[in-house]
């Protein structure tokens, strides 16, 4: 992201309730959904920056799902 421009976000607010109420919520504020929004896009991110590390180090330029799994866990330490 260019330095000097407003962070936009990706994923939407509308889909971040979803999975909220899909995980048991009753009412959720606005606050809580963007919250979650911004924790969920920063934890993609970190675990994206580890795949594309992994894909690196094993000489290709493609992500592929099991750089996404060993990233999850090593991000995760699941």
């Amino acid at each position: 992201m260019p330095r000097g421009r407003l962070k936009m976000a990706d994923l939407s607010l509308a889909g971040i309730r979803r999975l909220m109420y899909k995980a048991g919520a009753e009412r959720i504020s606005k606050e809580a959904v963007e919250t979650m929004r911004e924790i969920a896009e920063d934890l993609i991110i970190k675990i994206a920056k580890v795949a594309v590390e992994l894909a690196q180090h094993a000489k290709r330029r493609t992500v592929q799902k099991e750089d996404v799994k060993k990233a999850a866990t090593l991000v995760l330490k699941v």
